[in-house]
């Protein structure tokens, strides 16, 4: 009996499946396993997935911000098997498959006909990760979208999406199981998020309709439950703080007194306003803090004027460059 060179029986057992798989496919024998074939022109990346009865075809794209990088699912169409002798044997609403001479491509259909080679993917591991990566990130900014509408008074970033999709485990498993694995990880997300989001509105609703009569102990308790750090987004503490800049200027100060950790927070959540401002002015006595607030007020009121002021500079250095 003839031996083989192991490397060579390797290499020709996965020629062998492929080309099983794409005659399965393609001429009705039984399988129940996917094949993931891939575009290689250089210009665009398509992935496309064939099953006995359907498949889909994903156009591929990619997010470039300085937070990081990482693959787009541009479109995604849907393909139907075709049962009849046509050499088309897998359609969708704008993509077609086409077998010649054992050869497939794939024909995007347009106000101009683009047809690409396929061939299996070189690596299976890349391919499912930049799908997934893919899936990841379109579906993490989506729900970024649809949490910052929920709640006006916080926003929660995209460019979270690229250091989660970093500590993500199951990164190169098939993209069918992943998607599965990806909507609960979101899911839960989205569930924590909300949930604290719901606090958060509650309180602050409820501060803000009881402003008028709230006792100063029981305001400076529920604003300790308010995020405030200079590394947050929310709104929910500064529009507390403004409401009681317009009607309890007595309690501002105080509040500021009492909390230096957190003055800076305190002095950013009023909204410049003559009514307010002079409603500050009359507050009795807190002169340290109060010289202390109108003098950043002051500083901040002229910030747009030197940003315009410097832009101006620069952009006549820009125009004696030219």
């Amino acid at each position: 009996m003839l031996a083989l060179n192991p490397h060579i029986m390797k290499k020709y057992a996965i020629v062998t499946t492929i080309s099983f798989l794409n005659f399965s496919l393609m001429f009705g024998q039984e399988n129940k396993e996917s094949i993931l074939l891939e575009t290689k022109g250089k210009a665009q990346l398509y992935y496309v997935e064939l099953k006995p009865a359907d498949g889909s075809v994903f156009e591929m794209g990619n997010y470039l911000d300085k937070a990081g990088s990482g693959s787009s699912i541009r479109s995604t169409d849907t393909l139907t098997r075709n049962s009849g002798q046509s050499n088309v044997t897998y359609s969708g609403k704008r993509t077609r498959i086409i077998n010649e001479n054992g050869k497939l491509y794939l024909e995007i259909q347009g106000k101009k006909t683009s047809r690409y080679k396929l061939d299996p993917v070189t690596n299976a591991a890349t391919a499912n990760s930049n799908l997934n990566n893919a899936y990841y990130l379109d579906h993490f900014i989506a729900l970024c979208d649809e949490l910052n509408k929920s709640y006006p008074l916080d926003h929660y970033s995209f460019r979270t999406g690229f250091t989660m999709w970093n500590s993500l485990d199951h990164k190169e498993i098939q993209h069918a199981e992943f998607k599965t694995y990806a909507d609960s990880q979101l899911r839960e997300l989205k569930d924590s998020i909300t949930h604290a989001q719901d606090q958060y509105v509650l309180l602050t609703n409820m501060l803000i309709q009881n402003i008028k009569t709230i006792e100063y102990d029981a305001l400076k308790d529920s604003l300790k439950k308010l995020p405030s750090e200079s590394n947050s987004t929310g709104k929910y503490f500064g529009t507390v703080i403004n409401e009681v800049a317009k009607e309890r200027p007595e309690f501002f100060f105080k509040l500021a007194e009492d909390h230096p950790e957190k003055r800076k927070a305190i002095f950013n959540g009023v909204v410049a306003d003559k009514k307010v401002t002079a409603g500050l002015k009359l507050v009795e006595n807190h002169s340290d803090i109060k010289r202390e607030f109108f003098r950043e007020k002051r500083f901040d009121k002229a910030m747009p004027i030197r940003i315009i002021a410097t832009s101006a500079v620069a952009a006549l250095i820009v125009i004696l460059l030219l």
